[in-house]
């Protein structure tokens, strides 16, 4: 063990050994040709029986979401470029992982410091996989995701608030929740604009809404959302937004 208790590496593929000599785990192919560990039900549910009797679920999920939030916005942003076959391959395979992730940091939280870490990553979690979930066509995903992480969050303004706002607007827009996407919308610009000049996000919130708003009739106020939404892209100097609101 090393001095913080973590195992060397070769300590960590000896362990793999003998488990899988005892068939403990299974080893399996990943979508990068790297071997997977999996373990067995009976295994897992022994493990987490163990974790909660020494008072160390929550320490290990929290480490266990963190590392698959940090795969996760590494990836994402891959999701639209030259590499998405890659990433979108990775991240399916992880799915099983992730929604563990997202099951325990959306969940319902008490209020206090580590409760509201916790709906932090949840809403970290759901914003990086927005791009996943649009590109795989899982708007039920999104759908389910968002508005736990949401209603979990701290209700202050915050970056990652008014980003799972936007995101839960668009899909719900594009499922054909108009109602619901209107409020959501609105509820994102509102914040953004309470927050401050960003370098993504206010732009495309505006878009968003104002998406909603010509397709509700309301094309003047249609307009001035979609001047908003330039001149906040233009600010930004960010091209990829810029053509986001210029298609829209």
């Amino acid at each position: 063990d090393g001095a913080d208790g973590a195992l060397a590496g070769e300590d960590v593929l000896d362990l793999v050994a003998g488990l899988v000599d005892a068939s403990l785990v299974t080893i399996t192919d990943g979508a990068d040709a790297e071997p997977r560990v999996g373990m067995l039900q009976m295994m897992r549910a022994f493990a987490l029986d163990q974790l909660r009797s020494a008072g160390e679920e929550d320490m290990t999920r929290a480490g266990h979401a963190e590392h698959y939030m940090s795969i996760v916005e590494h990836l994402g942003p891959s999701i639209r470029g030259p590499q998405h076959r890659e990433a979108r391959a990775r991240l399916t395979t992880e799915l099983d992982n992730l929604r563990e992730a997202l099951e325990w940091t959306t969940g319902p939280g008490d209020g206090s410091t580590a409760s509201l870490e916790r709906a932090r990553i949840g809403l970290r979690l759901c914003v990086a996989m927005n791009g996943y979930w649009g590109a795989s066509g899982s708007i039920s995903e999104a759908l389910r995701w968002f508005p736990r992480a949401i209603t979990s969050a701290d209700p202050a303004d915050s970056v990652e608030l008014a980003r799972c706002l936007t995101d839960l607007g668009r899909f719900e827009r594009l499922s054909g929740h108009i109602d619901q996407a209107h409020a959501h919308e609105t509820a994102a610009v509102e914040m953004w604009r309470r927050i401050g000049p960003q370098p993504t996000g206010p732009a495309l919130a505006c878009s968003f809404l104002g998406l909603i708003e010509a397709e509700r009739g309301e094309i003047e106020t249609a307009n001035s959302l979609f001047t908003e939404a330039l001149g906040l892209a233009r600010a930004a100097g960010d091209l990829n937004q810029l053509c986001s609101v210029l298609i829209n």
